[in-house]
């Protein structure tokens, strides 16, 4: 919803081949179409409905404007109050995913899976070479950390949290306010405080509590925590 009250809707790759091939519409506020926008990798219906969607796409709103990207396209957009799709930010990478390529057979690709920004950081996730990475790039130092996976310890997969001793962090989204956030379940929470192997120096000796007194009232059939920094 856009601040005229007018709409975006988000028909990711395949699905496109439903919308004449555009990524994105916009509506006004009768729901009466404004324009298409973004056409690429067209396919035909039948194919497209074979191959089914996926998750790897983003229309959010970051550092107060609306983002748009999708895996196998290299561009990041921002959307304007105008209703302008203007490119924000281009990612390159080697052997990139092709249009007939089998979706469930990603692994010898290269993809972006989620991209998260706020004001001086970006975050991308993804698959090089076999591998998941995750990357952060800060916007003032211009400088760029990646993470490489290569076995399923996906626990440690991230920021140490050395605050109260938890689970290790690693953004699934950013609010409103640009703090970005994640969610575990109490399963994987406890796993991860009984793994010897997770053992580390704490800074907050009094928030290791907290957090102890948490998981000691909690029931593994709870909801899932939210993490926020």
């Amino acid at each position: 919803l856009m601040k005229d009250n007018s709409f975006v809707f988000l028909n990711p790759f395949p699905t496109n081949a439903f919308n004449d091939g555009y990524s994105l519409s916009v509506y006004d506020s009768t729901f009466q179409i404004i324009k298409k926008c973004i056409r690429k990798d067209v396919m035909s219906k039948e194919t497209a409905f074979a191959k089914g969607t996926h998750l790897m796409y983003s229309l959010e709103v970051f550092c107060d404007t609306l983002t748009y990207w999708e895996y196998r396209k290299d561009i990041i957009f921002k959307i304007t109050n105008k209703k302008d799709f203007v490119p924000k930010y281009k990612i390159e990478y080697p052997n990139p995913m092709s249009i007939d390529a089998d979706i469930g057979q990603t692994h010898e690709y290269n993809y972006v899976i989620d991209f998260y920004e706020t004001k001086d950081y970006m975050f991308f996730s993804g698959n090089y070479k076999d591998y998941p990475f995750r990357t952060i790039y800060s916007k003032k130092s211009k400088q760029v950390s990646t993470i490489s996976l290569k076995s399923a310890d996906e626990m440690n997969y991230g920021f140490v949290n050395d605050l109260d001793g938890g689970f290790t962090f690693y953004p699934e989204g950013v609010t409103p306010e640009g703090k970005l956030y994640c969610l575990f379940s109490l399963y994987e929470l406890n796993q991860f405080l009984k793994d010897p192997n997770n053992e580390k120096k704490v800074l907050y000796e009094n928030k290791k509590s907290e957090l102890m007194d948490l998981v000691n009232a909690s029931q593994l059939e709870d909801n899932k925590c939210l993490m926020m920094v």
